[in-house]
């Protein structure tokens, strides 16, 4: 037990005590809740809290690898509310059964196969010139006037509030997935995925996933590069020896909708194009209106690059029975640098070592409560998912980096739940990242209030 808990254990059993001698006096027990607490009961419930910090100054060493790893999921079938998520706080990658996003319109109505950032941002042009004081209608509270931006029923007040309702949204950068052409020519379909053995070391934030078609085997490991917006891939399978094993690159277009799960593959609104800059490495550029992503693409092996149709491209490799394979996601040219598959494999494992056993920890294997079990899952669960989605500089929206709720906008009433526990562990500085997005926008803030009054 750290010394500082011990202190806070204090704190708080002193808190308890004095705040009941607060209430209306000292000796003042009108109050039922007050007079629960009479002077023999309050000195009872600090020796209490007390004795229970103290007393944890002697407990076992909590072995956390061990927490950790005895809550690691299991996925044995395509099910579209089991897909898994990497990420690093600034952007996460969700996959399905087979490692990758190879089937997303199975996946689309359950938890989708997103790819998105805390930078990847689009608005549709204004060509209405609309205004934000067009969707403000005045009201008379407490005799004043004040001004509050609602959905109006005339249609100019409507059309500027749908206009910026919509807009920003978050964009879904792409979708990279699995190709995969049976004995007799054509793709294999998610009916086709068999055997399927799919598990999140969470210890590590490594997710291994083994299956087969026409009992043939592909196994495909997927990690989250944790200094860079990259997701990295090992591919193992007979199939890539003879050419039946392709990756896909896929950029949707935003739909403009409240719920964009990244694939609604368009209208030709966004431009695509790819680049061979050196053997090793592809860029796929996409632009829509005045907004640019690009995807950098490395391997190991020769391949193949062909563009198939609009942002829709095919990457072969020329390889016997392994090709690793890294995405790089940015919103600026860049040029290439070669990614070391087993070097940014062991940059990710550190990283997340340092996570678990920074901070606190609980372990509950020594009650015999039925319900422990799933209280330290969920705990575990919820500080996994948190770091991969919401330690970013900037307040997530509800659904993370999966895909867009509110157009991808952050909740800022939600933003306690998103981050004040990282204090409660002692990760204070992954809360403390979002907090400076606060003095950024109080200006406009301030304006708001002014113009309330």
């Amino acid at each position: 037990m750290n010394p500082a808990s011990v202190f806070h254990g204090i704190f708080v059993a002193n808190l308890f005590y004095y705040s009941f001698l607060s209430m209306k006096g000292k000796n003042n027990h009108s109050s039922p809740f007050c007079s629960l607490f009479s002077n023999p009961c309050k000195s009872f419930a600090l020796t209490l809290c007390l004795s229970v910090f103290v007393a944890n100054l002697d407990a076992q060493k909590i072995n956390r690898i061990e927490v950790v790893r005895r809550h690691n999921i299991f996925i044995n079938k395509i099910d579209s509310l089991s897909s898994l998520s990497v990420g690093n706080g600034n952007f996460a990658f969700t996959v399905d059964a087979t490692g990758m996003q190879s089937f997303p319109e199975a996946y689309a109505k359950g938890v989708p196969l997103g790819t998105q950032s805390v930078w990847g941002w689009h608005s549709f042009p204004n060509t209405e010139n609309l205004s934000i004081e067009q969707a403000q209608r005045t009201y008379e509270l407490e005799g004043r006037k004040i001004s509050y931006t609602v959905q109006g029923k005339e249609p100019e007040a409507k059309k500027a509030v749908e206009y910026f309702r919509v807009n920003q949204h978050r964009l879904q950068l792409g979708n990279i997935g699995l190709e995969i052409k049976k004995k007799d020519g054509s793709l294999a379909t998610v009916a086709d995925i068999k055997n399927i053995n799919q598990q999140l070391d969470l210890w590590t934030g490594v997710i291994t996933s083994s299956f087969t078609v026409e009992s043939i085997p592909v196994k495909v490991t997927t990690f989250s590069n944790q200094l860079q917006d990259a997701v990295s891939f090992s591919i193992q399978s007979p199939l890539i020896s003879t050419k039946q094993l392709q990756i896909r690159v896929r950029i949707p277009e935003p739909n403009g909708q409240w719920k964009d799960v990244g694939n609604n593959w368009g209208t030709g609104k966004v431009k695509t194009d790819f680049y061979l800059p050196k053997p090793w490495a592809a860029g796929f550029s996409s632009n829509i209106d005045s907004t640019w992503s690009f995807i950098y693409a490395n391997w190991n092996n020769k391949v193949i690059v062909e563009k198939k149709q609009d942002n829709y491209f095919l990457i072969t490799p020329i390889a016997k029975d392994s090709f690793n394979f890294t995405a790089l996601f940015r919103n600026r040219a860049h040029f290439p640098v070669p990614f070391d598959f087993n070097y940014e494999l062991s940059i990710n494992k550190n990283h997340w070592k340092k996570f678990w056993l920074s901070g606190g920890a609980v372990d509950f294997s020594g009650t015999k409560d039925t319900r422990a079990f799933e209280i330290e899952r969920r705990t575990i669960l919820s500080q996994y998912l948190t770091k991969i989605q919401c330690s970013s500089a900037y307040p997530p929206q509800e659904t993370g980096l999966t895909f867009n709720s509110w157009y991808g906008k952050p909740h800022l009433e939600m933003h306690w739940w998103h981050a004040v526990h990282y204090a409660q562990w002692g990760r204070v500085e992954l809360m403390e990242k979002s907090l400076d997005w606060y003095f950024k926008v109080a200006d406009k803030a301030k304006l708001i209030a002014k113009r309330q009054g």
